[in-house]
């Protein structure tokens, strides 16, 4: 079976057996007492008393089962007699079931005399009715007499709203029986509506998802609106403020169109399917939001209940609209939101019509409101648990594809780190091979220097001569001559090598410069640029990879060689002791970088160099390398010669 016909078919059988048990209780038929001679009049002036109206007339006669005024600025009353109650109780229960009347009283008479009065209705407190009331939310008033025939029964009623006196008249046991099972079905009708609150509540907060906040929202002012409808708000929740009870309907039918709104507008996605219709919404929003204040600051009227009427049905027809929109698009969500909408729609229209005197079915108008609504909160809310299965389906799957994708992306990385990695090594080894001349220079020297002394110690052993001061000099010279060709090799090896495996560790500030110096001097020397570096002081340690911060010395020396090489000049390495970190700057004399390519200096790739004299990945990787050691690099704006600075942490 598919999942939307079972949740259509268990909500229509819910709504069904409430229905039933709210019409007409757990029996077919509790027994009522016969209404007679029923009759209204209308009195414009509200200032009558029942001795001069019951000399009036005509009277209208009317069918059974009460009367129905509408709006009405006047005082309307009912008449009628009982037919004989012969085997039945004597205690007589007057039940009326409609609760928006403002006041409503109940009198017994006979041969024009009162001999019995009690008020209800929305502006008498609960302390100022009938004592004997039975607390059911519906109007009740309790006669007892064997006689019942023989007394003449009248209503007087007046209000704001829509005025009507709906009644039956059953024995005190019946209607206990009666009232019993309407109690149970009200009960699972009030449990089922709080279980969704609560549910769609708890999703809410759980998942943060405005659709289950807006639902449960709608369906928590829904039932304040459904209590008020059964009169239970006027006993039990507030119960002498009468100010507010008349108000009260005006404020959960405000609230709940206004959630209901942004429900559906979150629910079918309005703003992308029907982004037209969508701005309506927001309109009957800004009309619920219109009437809640003005309830509030003036108070309610005809126009402004005729007007909420217009709203709600016009509010109701546009969702439809926009849901039978959505459901010719394919919007998965719409074809159950159609079904449980149009059953709330026709329930609530069909109370409506009834409210206002347009038609009247009976008992069944008076439930329909439950009977719509509680289709609806259950389709809809077991179409939200269906949404919920959907989502994790959907991001189970998502889950897979992203685990995927990760898996791709990771082996991705990798391989551009190792192409990274090689292509900063490929950068290391052109930087060693600029400065191939110098070194072999540098080395070239001290052979030159081992050679000549060498041939010295040859001839003196050829000729006999053993002069110990002068074979001391000798040796003295090799020793020193090899140490700074071993100094040379080793400089070149650390930089060479790929250190990108190598830990951070503590490194001599000295050592990094000495190294750095050992590589570069000769270059410099043979191209007659003046090389200044700092002179050996205390030593210090930097917390980094010695031969990544030789490589960053050696890039930036590189592009200051190139930028005075046709003019000669000077280069300046500096280091200055911060807080907690050292800083390096290397600056020369060269024409400077135009302000136009400073932005660009650090891309990859971008060179201001002849080709072949340059692959514009010096300062790119410098960056990359000061940046994995927690370090930045950057170019001097304000120096007047071209300088750039990077700092390295401390051990």
């Amino acid at each position: 079976m598919h999942v939307g016909n079972f949740h259509l078919g268990f909500a229509i059988r819910l709504s069904l057996l409430i229905l039933a048990l709210l019409g007409g209780g757990g029996k077919l038929a509790w027994a009522t007492v016969e209404v007679l001679e029923l009759e209204t009049y209308a009195d414009p002036s509200k200032a009558l008393p029942l001795s001069e109206v019951a000399k009036l007339g005509p009277w209208e006669k009317v069918g059974r089962g009460g009367a129905r005024f509408g709006f009405s600025s006047a005082r309307h009353w009912v008449r009628f007699r009982l037919g004989k109650n012969e085997g039945l109780s004597s205690s007589l229960i007057f039940d009326v079931p409609y609760v928006y009347n403002d006041r409503l009283t109940f009198f017994v008479t006979r041969d024009g005399k009162i001999l019995h009065e009690a008020k209800n209705g929305l502006s008498v407190p609960v302390s100022a009715r009938e004592k004997t009331e039975l607390r059911t939310g519906s109007a009740t008033f309790r006669w007892v007499d064997e006689n019942a025939h023989d007394f003449t029964y009248y209503f007087s009623v007046e209000g704001n709203l829509p005025l009507g006196v709906p009644f039956t008249v059953r024995p005190g046991n019946e209607y206990v029986g009666f009232l019993g099972d309407r109690q149970v079905a009200l009960g699972a009708f009030f449990g089922a509506l709080v279980f969704a609150f609560l549910y769609n509540i708890f999703l809410g907060i759980a998942l943060k998802s405005r659709v289950y906040l807006f639902y449960g929202a709608f369906v928590f002012f829904t039932t304040l609106l459904a209590f008020s409808h059964e009169g239970f708000s006027g006993i039990y929740l507030w119960p002498e403020a009468s100010w507010w009870a008349e108000r009260e309907i005006h404020f959960s039918g405000s609230l709940g169109a206004l959630f209901y709104a942004l429900f559906v507008a979150a629910f079918l996605e309005t703003k992308k399917h029907t982004p037209r219709l969508h701005r309506w919404m927001f309109f009957f929003v800004a009309v619920s939001t219109i009437r809640l204040f003005w309830v509030f600051l003036i108070g309610s009227s005809e126009i402004v209940l005729k007007a909420a009427e217009a709203s709600v049905i016009s509010l109701n027809l546009l969702v439809l609209l926009i849901a039978g929109n959505c459901l010719f698009m394919g919007v998965r969500s719409a074809r159950i939101f159609c079904i449980s909408s149009l059953a709330y729609n026709l329930g609530f229209a069909l109370f409506l019509l009834d409210l206002t005197n347009v038609i009247n079915l009976g008992s069944f108008t008076a439930y329909s409101p439950h009977v719509g609504l509680l289709t609806e909160v259950v389709l809809l809310s077991l179409a939200l648990a269906e949404r919920i299965r959907r989502t994790n389906v959907d991001l189970r799957q998502s889950y897979l594809a992203l685990d995927r994708e990760t898996g791709e992306r990771k082996r991705a990385e990798q391989l551009l780190e190792q192409e990274r990695r090689e292509t900063v090594h490929a950068e290391k080894l052109r930087a060693l091979g600029r400065m191939a001349a110098g070194i072999a220079h540098e080395i070239n020297n001290p052979l030159a220097i081992i050679h000549g002394n060498a041939v010295l110690l040859k001839d003196m052993t050829a000729r006999g001569l053993v002069d110990l001061p002068a074979l001391a000099n000798i040796t003295g010279t090799i020793e020193k001559t090899t140490e700074r060709i071993s100094r040379i090799v080793k400089s070149m090896r650390t930089l060479s090598r790929d250190s990108k495996q190598d830990p951070f560790s503590p490194c001599s500030l000295n050592t990094i410069l000495q190294d750095t110096l050992a590589i570069t001097q000769d270059r410099f020397r043979a191209g007659k640029i003046t090389l200044s570096f700092p002179a050996e002081g205390p030593d210090a340690l930097l917390l980094c990879r010695s031969a990544e911060i030789c490589q960053v010395l050696v890039n930036l020396l590189g592009n200051s060689y190139d930028a005075v090489e046709a003019s000669g000049g000077w280069v300046r390495v500096e280091t200055r002791e911060l807080s907690e970190e050292f800083e390096f700057a290397v600056s020369d004399s060269g024409p400077g970088i135009p302000l136009e390519l400073r932005e660009r200096i650090h891309e990859p790739f971008f060179t201001t160099k002849d080709v072949g004299r340059g692959t514009g990945l010096g300062l790119s990787i410098s960056r990359s390398i000061v940046s994995a050691h927690g370090g930045s690099l950057w170019m001097d704006e304000n120096s007047p010669h071209t300088k750039f600075l990077f700092t390295v942490p401390k051990a």
